[in-house]
């Protein structure tokens, strides 16, 4: 096939949106419900594809999406979509994020549509295009890996898991805490956490960290863990979120530098205290997306009562 039995158009509120979700579906969930989705009792989910992309003006854009502008494309041949791709721009870093979906013999249709959302994202400012991909614990590659490696993007070195906590008011803080290396930050240290992401190589967790503390309020916390030197170490931060006279802890992060050498104690200390700060507030629950690249992280926050998710995420990159 080549490009020219099919054409690249914007999505329009005239389109169908029924066709559209049918395509998501077939492309990311048909014939994996037996692997593991089902295994781990996960349920899929529609997607609202017209309010996400032409949201009214009464209508509330889901939490995950409020900050991003989102635009898409379809590809057609012979009048019929046969595949699409949005791109959701962050107001922060002006970078994208790209969801799509294909019938089964039309994914060549994918690199005209990945010209146009690269597009988008260079008019915007943006320099980065992220796709995330997700698979079982475990597992290293997928179909996915494989599809959008051919179209220039690249592997994250590390994966990402998401772990949660909804018993944080149970949980029981040792006697022996040592908090002499723990601190909350100044606020140019603050202010340097999502630059300290990226040296560290963490550019989605800096996009996640941007978007979410892009202006300070007095319901984000911070600590970090020094060394004797004053360095930084280590930083954890999150957001309080009441809802319904309950308090979570929202856009929870826990990072330690590669460039020092953290022991686990050091890393069990700091996810202690910041679990500690939490239940001085009053949460109950929280939740984290948490690198690979220092694996003690995972195994702490085990420890400490937090469940793994049983699928883990790759993010995937492209400069445009």
């Amino acid at each position: 096939m080549s490009a020219a039995d099919y054409i690249v158009r914007q999505i329009t509120p005239d389109d169908d949106f029924e066709l559209i979700e049918r395509l998501f579906y077939w492309t990311h969930f048909e014939g994996k419900e037996e692997l593991w989705i089902g295994k781990h009792k996960y349920s899929y989910r529609k997607d609202n594809w017209k309010q996400l992309l032409f949201p009214d003006s009464t209508g509330a854009q889901p939490l995950v999406l409020k900050a991003l502008s989102l635009r898409g494309f379809v590809a057609e041949k012979a009048g019929v979509i046969s595949a699409f791709a949005t791109v959701g721009i962050s107001q922060q870093s002006n970078n994208g994020y790209l969801d799509y979906g294909f019938n089964h013999d039309c994914g060549y249709m994918l690199k005209g549509l990945l010209e146009c959302c690269g597009t988008i994202v260079k008019e915007a400012g943006g320099t980065r295009i992220y796709k995330i991909t997700g698979m079982p614990l475990g597992q290293i590659r997928n179909d996915q890996i494989t599809l959008w490696e051919s179209h220039g993007f690249y592997c994250n070195q590390f994966y990402h898991v998401f772990v949660d906590n909804r018993n944080i008011d149970s949980w029981k803080p040792p006697e022996n805490l040592d908090l002499s290396q723990i601190q909350m930050p100044s606020k140019i240290e603050i202010e340097e956490i999502s630059t300290i992401l990226e040296e560290d190589n963490e550019y989605f967790l800096a996009e996640e960290f941007r978007g979410n503390f892009a202006q300070l309020t007095p319901d984000h916390v911070f600590l970090c863990l020094y060394d004797n030197e004053k360095e930084i170490k280590g930083i954890s931060y999150y957001k309080v979120w009441a809802k319904e006279g309950d308090f979570f802890a929202t856009a929870f992060g826990v990072h330690f530098r590669p460039k020092y050498d953290v022991s686990r104690e050091e890393v069990r200390q700091l996810i202690q205290a910041t679990l500690v700060s939490m239940q001085q507030i009053g949460v109950t629950a929280a939740w984290s997306r948490v690198s690979s690249q220092n694996f003690n992280t995972i195994l702490v926050l085990s420890a400490e009562g937090f469940d793994l998710s049983p699928g883990h995420d790759v993010m995937m990159v492209k400069s445009v």
